[in-house]
């Protein structure tokens, strides 16, 4: 990526990928009907946790609290692609039918709460 010369971005926000060498079954996925939300959830808390805190992503939107300005374009760029990057994860990581309830969500913390919201009620 190339930081513009105006950029007086000291890279407050690094680009962080998410780790993880575990292979997941099919039961492993999210799936409502096999009531596994407890074990996923935690699952993926762990290994967002093992991936230099992406969890954060999870219950909030950091750049909500980042005094990010135009004036750093390269550290919100790596606000939003770990955002994308957490947020890919999520929906790689349960079956079809769950996606659905998320594929609206522009944000990981907005599927997280969805998904909460749906199988917590």
């Amino acid at each position: 990526m190339a930081i513009q010369k105006e950029d007086q971005s000291h890279l407050r926000v690094t680009l962080r990928s998410v780790r993880d060498n575990a292979n997941w079954t099919e039961g492993q996925l999210l799936d409502l009907q096999t009531h596994n939300y407890e074990d996923w959830k935690n699952r993926i808390i762990d290994r967002l946790d093992a991936s230099s805190g992406l969890s954060a992503y999870l219950f909030d939107a950091p750049r909500l609290h980042l005094p990010l300005t135009p004036y750093e374009p390269a550290a919100t760029s790596n606000d939003e692609m770990n955002d994308l990057s957490v947020l890919g994860y999520i929906r790689s990581h349960m079956c079809k039918a769950e996606r659905d309830y998320i594929n609206a969500c522009k944000f990981a913390h907005q599927a997280w709460s969805a998904l909460e919201t749906h199988h917590l009620r």
